[in-house]
């Protein structure tokens, strides 16, 4: 039914997320998009990727902070599963990739290389900080009040440090990596990291992984977007 000119559904901005829930089940679109994408994303279009499964972590870490903070209990549970795959596929994955294949190019052109160093330190610091973080969130690993003032204190380092750190890939690295490389070695690192990331999640891939997010997502409490639309501008709608 038409009212002024407008229909009840273009009203509503989230009227359309069953639309794409049930597009993203269908198997035909899903395998097409599958192919699709093995065939035209680059290398590093694939690690941006990657890093909005980081930042999907980073905004885990953040829920669990702040509800530690404010009396809300800690779930630890939420917190190694989240760095379970932090420390698996980012950084036994993408900030491997960057290392052997994006970070020496910059080496060999004598060029950024201060910055390449510093994000090779920090992939550094984040093994020991999710080691840490794993060894403490570890089932049956007491956790009394200093030990979630320790694992909430790692997790906001880390959280401090690989926002910037990704600001800096996405905004210097990668868009300059296509000045310093070639067509033929682009084609060979793609097919390299495609081989390693298949190795490491196996048959379901990388919507897999996401799926594995989606439910730590839902026991923190970080998977419903409209959360995040300012109060004020929920009252507008």
């Amino acid at each position: 039914m038409m009212r002024n000119g407008r229909s009840a559904r273009s009203r509503n901005p989230f009227a359309t997320v069953g639309i794409f829930l049930q597009a993203e089940a269908h198997e035909p679109i899903k395998k097409k998009g599958e192919a699709l994408e093995e065939r035209v994303a680059s290398p590093i279009e694939d690690l941006s990727k990657e890093h909005g499964v980081l930042e999907r972590l980073l905004l885990i870490y953040d829920k669990v902070i702040n509800d530690a903070a404010s009396g809300m209990g800690f779930n630890a549970r939420a917190v190694n599963g989240a760095t379970r795959i932090f420390k698996d596929y980012i950084g036994e994955h993408h900030d491997r990739c960057e290392e052997r294949y994006i970070f020496p190019k910059f080496r060999e052109a004598n060029y950024i290389v201060e910055l390449i160093d510093i994000l090779q330190y920090q992939h550094d610091v984040a093994k020991r900080l999710t080691g840490e973080i794993l060894e403490r969130t570890s089932p049956g690993s007491p956790m009394d009040e200093s030990g979630v003032k320790r694992v909430t204190g790692l997790c906001c380092s880390l959280v401090y440090m690989y926002r910037p750190h990704m600001s800096r890939e996405q905004t210097v690295v990668f868009p300059t990596f296509y000045d310093i490389v070639t067509e033929g070695y682009i084609k060979d690192i793609k097919e390299e990291m495609e081989a390693e990331e298949k190795k490491l999640l196996g048959e379901t891939g990388f919507r897999g992984l996401v799926g594995r997010v989606s439910e730590i997502e839902k026991e923190v409490g970080t998977h419903d977007l409209q959360q995040y639309i300012p109060q004020e501008m929920h009252a507008r709608r």
